[in-house]
């Protein structure tokens, strides 16, 4: 089981959302600061945080419901995970990068290096190692 309680609520405002020129994080510690930057500049609230699962690099990011997870998750994942998971492939052999819905309890789980993703489950249910 993923282990969530290690999460700092703040809100999210949509900076992330909004193109800004920049350059992608190169290695694990810039998609730290990105994901940091995101949480804690943001009016959306939403959790973030990159953490090593079982010995795996892995980006995890709440949302409050599904309907605030369409309006930011495309932009949050061209900004901070699409990133992340270049980093993370350039460093270690397996990363992932974790979806959860506050309400319902819900997460997905995704392979960096594949793009596969588990699908949704339950929280209680969800251990993708």
């Amino acid at each position: 089981m993923i282990a969530l309680t290690v999460w700092a609520s703040a809100g999210l405002d949509t900076a992330f959302a909004k193109p800004r020129p920049q350059i992608a994080p190169l290695t694990l510690s810039d998609s730290i600061a990105a994901c940091d930057q995101a949480r804690r500049s943001s009016e959306n609230a939403i959790n973030c945080v990159v953490t090593v699962v079982r010995g795996h690099p892995t980006l995890a990011v709440e949302f409050a419901n599904e309907r605030r997870m369409r309006d930011d998750l495309d932009a949050f994942s061209k900004q901070v995970a699409d990133p992340f998971c270049k980093a993370a492939s350039g460093e270690v052999a397996q990363a992932f990068f974790v979806v959860v819905l506050r309400s319902p309890r819900m997460g997905s789980v995704s392979w960096c290096e594949t793009g596969e993703s588990n699908g949704w489950v339950s929280l209680e249910s969800l251990d993708p190692f």
